[in-house]
């Protein structure tokens, strides 16, 4: 028996749009119109299509970039900057250093702390441990005990920090009253306060501020194991 093919009008908007042909034998390719977008790739389905994302991406046509900064990968107060299936940590500033910002940062490798200070590594700082006689953020600052004028009845002052009195040339031309003091290798455990050298008729205490007259003073002291008596 042959086959008889019947005429059926069908409305306009009730038209199947996934098939084209005048026998319905030709499937519409949604992907022509490149829907899928960051370098997607299409996959053509019925009525339909896939979009397989680049890695990074996702979404029905891979609009959306993947925040990879979500997870907070970066530590101890590192900036998390997204980019395309990765991510950088800007760690400026924080004192730690890393791809994640995982590392501190010894600020006391490079040797801030100055006259033989002892360095103590922190969180992005550090913290210098000075002698006597020395100041400042680096230690850096001989404290000038002598720029006060200490040493009284015109007495000459000479500060223990002064590194060029050590020198055994310059030790010779010292008053002899403070000869002994420097007649040494210089220790910076040893470089704070100073030293007056009396003019004659007077006399003191290496650590005080004072030369004093005899006629008003009479002790005995132990300064910088040399015994010095006053005697009235």
């Amino acid at each position: 028996m042959t086959g008889q093919c019947i005429e059926v009008l069908i409305e306009k908007s009730t038209f199947i749009t996934f098939i084209a042909g005048i026998n319905c034998e030709i499937n519409i390719d949604e992907c022509e119109s490149n829907p899928c977008v960051n370098n997607a790739t299409c996959v053509d389905g019925i009525n339909n299509y896939t979009c397989n994302c680049q890695l990074g991406f996702t979404g029905r046509i891979c609009e959306t970039n993947i925040d990879d900064c979500e997870g907070q990968p970066c530590l101890n107060g590192g900036n998390c900057v997204d980019g395309i299936n990765s991510y950088v940590c800007i760690c400026e500033g924080t004192g730690f250093e890393g791809d994640h910002c995982e590392f501190n940062i010894d600020e006391c490798a490079v040797g801030p702390c100055q006259n033989n200070a002892t360095c103590s590594d922190l969180i992005n700082d550090y913290n210098c441990t000075c002698f006597d006689g020395y100041g400042g953020k680096n230690c850096d600052q001989d404290i000038s005990e002598c720029m006060e004028r200490p040493c009284q009845n015109e007495a000459l002052c000479f500060e223990r920090s002064n590194m060029s009195l050590y020198a055994p040339d310059m030790v010779a031309e010292l008053p002899i009253d403070v000869r002994d003091v420097f007649d040494r290798e210089f220790s910076y455990a040893d470089a704070a306060g100073y030293v007056c050298s009396c003019m004659p008729g007077y006399e003191g205490k290496i650590s005080f501020r004072d030369c004093f007259s005899p006629e008003f003073v009479s002790m005995s002291c132990l300064v910088l194991n040399i015994q010095v008596t006053i005697v009235k």
